[in-house]
């Protein structure tokens, strides 16, 4: 492992989990930062990642990014019982009901839910951070995927002239 690969490994954290970023202040050009597959694929990468970024740390992190949840409410009008509202609310997946509060006019059910958008940067960064996020095969699996969809569409609609 290079100099530049432990500078650029150490300034991840600071610069947010961007790996290009943080090649540019670890002292690579601005052309090798535009790939930085190639700093995250190298051979001295990994020994880097488990040092400043050990696995066990990582899993520990990821779990809880992974079971990140928020909060949000529903305002019902007053005249609808406990036992309505809570059966309103177990209709949203995944939602659990934190409480009911009740004023003049409403009724307010706070709950908790997935927050889907931090799992999947959580589980998006740690595969990026670590090398391990395949892209392309993603790409190249998506392409395949639509272009035989287009190809299914073109063999069963009336071509049009």
């Amino acid at each position: 492992m290079t100099t530049k690969q432990k500078l650029a490994a150490t300034k991840l954290v600071e610069n947010g989990g961007n790996v290009s970023k943080s090649m540019i202040d670890a002292g690579y050009s601005k052309a090798s930062a535009k790939n930085p597959q190639k700093l995250t694929r190298s051979k001295g990468w990994q020994p880097l990642m488990e040092k400043y970024l050990p696995e066990e740390d990582v899993l520990k992190k990821h779990g809880q990014l992974l079971n990140s949840s928020e909060i949000d409410k529903f305002i019902f009008p007053n005249d609808m019982t406990d036992k309505e509202i809570e059966f309103v609310v177990r209709k949203i997946p995944d939602a659990k009901l934190i409480q009911i509060q009740r004023n003049q006019q409403s009724a307010r059910a706070y709950f908790s839910l997935p927050n889907n958008k931090v799992r999947k940067d959580a589980i998006d960064m740690t595969y990026k951070l670590r090398g391990r996020y395949k892209a392309e095969k993603v790409n190249d699996s998506l392409n395949e995927a639509v272009e035989a969809a287009l190809a299914r569409l073109n063999e069963i609609l009336p071509e049009s002239k």
